[in-house]
């Protein structure tokens, strides 16, 4: 299958994903006090359900961001398709299936774990200390080096099947082309229009910041050749037609200290977190050993293999 982004592996902001979860009451419930953003059918899309998503894609205590307009429509499309799917899930019974539901309780019980396990082992809130962020800083300089790269948005159209469509797509990806090269057009708006890149067309084409050696090859060169605010011709790959438009560019460098400390500190933190969760299990297990009757799981073991050979000789 052909891949129909510029970068490789560039993956696409998906704030939807981040709220899988069996919910209670009705799926397309509004919440009181709340506005509808989006419908699917039955299903809506509150401003609740967005500020869960945020909050979810953020992290407990996290400052609250801006996010940009493409990006907040794009999710809350994805929280409407999956707020449906999940409305015919529970129509057809599926939390109540004895199997569905071990799974579901499990799911949950591995969140309440680990919210537990990250409560006892988070790092004191003013860790880690400068002294010890300068040294990371100082060890892993090459880590905070930002390569040349571009803040870009696409239209895709995609390569026809048959041979015999390829003129005629040709001439609808320079007419589109043309139309979002003229002054004042509006780029976004085309890209929702034309762009048949999912992943971007909902957030008016918009791929984010790209570094230059993630950009496919055959397009490095007219990227480069763009400012701010012009869009490409549109360039014939093998999986179609891309359009361009360059946002901003950005030369390579090595992020300061002060740029880099919130990374620095969320390494450190993570790492020390991983370091007391490991202690934290093992003085666990060491006050409290487990212990195995080898006796009963033996006979447990004979049983399974009974009932298999049973079913078998069926």
């Amino acid at each position: 299958m052909m891949k129909a982004g510029l970068a490789f592996g560039l993956g696409a902001l998906a704030l939807g994903a981040l709220a899988f979860g069996v919910l209670g009451g009705k799926v397309g419930a509004r919440t009181p006090g709340s506005t509808v953003l989006a419908r699917m059918g039955e299903v809506r899309v509150d401003t609740a359900d967005l500020g869960t998503l945020l909050d979810l894609a953020r992290g407990a205590g996290a400052k609250d961001e801006a996010v940009a307009l493409p990006a907040l429509a794009g999710a809350v499309r994805e929280e409407a398709l999956r707020k449906a799917l999940l409305a015919q899930a529970e129509a057809a019974g599926l939390p109540q299936r004895p199997g569905i539901a071990a799974r579901v309780r499990r799911a949950g019980e591995q969140v309440l774990i680990e919210a537990w396990l990250a409560e006892r082992t988070a790092p004191a809130a003013d860790y880690p200390p400068e002294t010890l962020a300068r040294a990371y800083y100082d060890a892993n300089r090459s880590a905070f080096a930002v390569p040349n790269r571009y803040h870009l948005a696409q239209i895709w159209l995609p390569r026809p099947q048959q041979d015999a469509q390829l003129p005629e797509a040709r001439k609808e990806a320079q007419r589109i082309g043309r139309e979002a090269a003229a002054a004042g057009a509006d780029f976004g708006a085309l890209a929702a229009a034309h762009s048949r890149h999912t992943q971007t067309a909902g957030r008016g084409g918009l791929l984010g910041w790209v570094p230059e050696h993630l950009l496919r090859p055959e397009l490095r060169e007219p990227v480069a050749r763009l400012e701010p605010g012009q869009v490409s011709n549109p360039v014939e790959l093998d999986d179609g037609w891309h359009i361009v438009r360059l946002e901003a560019r950005e030369a390579a460098h090595t992020l300061s200290f002060e740029a880099a400390r919130g990374q620095i500190d969320t390494a450190l933190r993570n790492e020390q977190a991983a370091t007391n969760r490991a202690a934290y299990v093992e003085g666990l297990l060491r006050d409290s050993p487990v212990t195995v009757d080898e006796l009963a799981l033996e006979d447990f073991s004979k049983d399974i293999g009974n009932k298999q050979a049973g079913q078998t000789a069926r």
